[in-house]
C-alpha cells in the first residue's frame, strides 16, 4: 500500500526520479535527496551503505540548486539551474 516518506513531510516535492533500488527527490528550493541502494555510490552519499529515508546530497553540491534529475541502473544524473549538469555512480553506466 502507498505510504508518504515521513522524512520530506513538510516539504514540497517538485520532481522525482526512479533507478531500480533507489529514489531521488527535488525539493523546493533546488535541494537534492536521495534514498534505497547506495551501490556504487548512486546516491551521492560517499562511501556510506545504503539509507532507507532521504538524506540530502550536499557533497560537492552546496550553493547548487538542482532542477531536474534522471536515474540509470547505477548512475544519476542532476541538471542545474545555472546550466551546469552534474554525474556520479558507477561510471560505466553514466
Amino acid at each position: 500500500l502507498p505510504e508518504i516518506v515521513d522524512s520530506l513531510i513538510g516539504q514540497r516535492v517538485v520532481q522525482v526520479a526512479c533507478g531500480p533500488t533507489y529514489t531521488a527527490a527535488i525539493v523546493e528550493g533546488g535541494l537534492l535527496y536521495t534514498w534505497g541502494d547506495n551501490s556504487a555510490g548512486v546516491q551521492g552519499l560517499s562511501n556510506q551503505g545504503s539509507v532507507w529515508s532521504p538524506l540530502w546530497v550536499h557533497r560537492g553540491l552546496m550553493g547548487i540548486r538542482a532542477m531536474r534529475v534522471a536515474c540509470g541502473r547505477r548512475h544519476i544524473a542532476l541538471a542545474t539551474t545555472d546550466g551546469g549538469l552534474y554525474t556520479w555512480g558507477e561510471g560505466s553506466f553514466g
